[in-house]
C-alpha cells in the first residue's frame, strides 16, 4: 500500500514505475462496469481510478463501491483503448488512490505519453494492435494531444 504521506506527484510516479515493472493495471469493476467518480476539485468532472497493483485496488473497494472486484487489464489495453477512449469521452484518469480516495488525477492522454516515455526508457517492447510500435503510438498520442 502507499504512504499516507507521499505527494500525489510521487504517488504518480510510482504508480508509473509499478505498472511498466508488472505490465498491468488494475480498475474496480462492478455490474455496469468499473469505478467511477467525481473529480475531487469538479463535480462536474468524471475520474476513472485505476491502481497499479490488486492489493491497492481492493483496498478501495468499501462504502459506495464495497460490491466492486479488482479487475486486471494488460499495459497495452490500457495504452491503446482505455485512455484514449477516456480521452474522447472527456474523463480523467486517477492514479492509486487511496482509502479517502486520494490521489492524482491526470488527463488520459498525458499518462498515456508518460507511461508510453516510461515503457521506452526500461526498453520495453509493447505489440499494439493499431499501431506499429511503440514509438507510432507515442508520435500519435502527442500529435493528438498537442504535448
Amino acid at each position: 500500500m502507499q504512504p499516507e504521506n507521499l505527494s500525489s506527484d510521487t504517488q504518480y510516479q510510482q504508480f508509473i514505475a509499478n505498472v511498466i515493472a508488472s505490465d498491468e493495471v488494475w480498475g474496480l469493476e462492478g455490474d455496469e462496469g468499473l469505478a467511477i467518480s467525481s473529480s475531487s476539485s469538479n463535480d462536474e468532472q468524471d475520474v476513472i481510478p485505476f491502481w497499479s497493483s490488486e492489493a491497492l485496488a481492493q483496498a478501495v473497494a468499501a462504502d459506495d463501491w464495497a460490491g466492486f472486484k479488482p479487475s486486471s487489464m494488460s499495459l497495452v489495453d490500457f495504452l491503446e483503448n482505455w485512455l484514449s477512449g477516456m480521452h474522447n469521452d472527456e474523463i480523467l484518469a486517477g492514479t492509486d488512490w487511496d482509502a479517502s480516495l486520494e490521489g492524482k488525477e491526470v488527463e488520459p492522454l498525458q499518462l498515456a505519453l508518460d507511461l508510453a516515455n516510461a515503457a521506452e526508457a526500461a526498453g520495453l517492447d509493447l505489440e499494439f494492435a493499431n499501431y506499429e510500435n511503440l514509438a507510432e503510438f507515442r508520435k500519435e498520442v502527442k500529435e493528438a494531444s498537442g504535448l
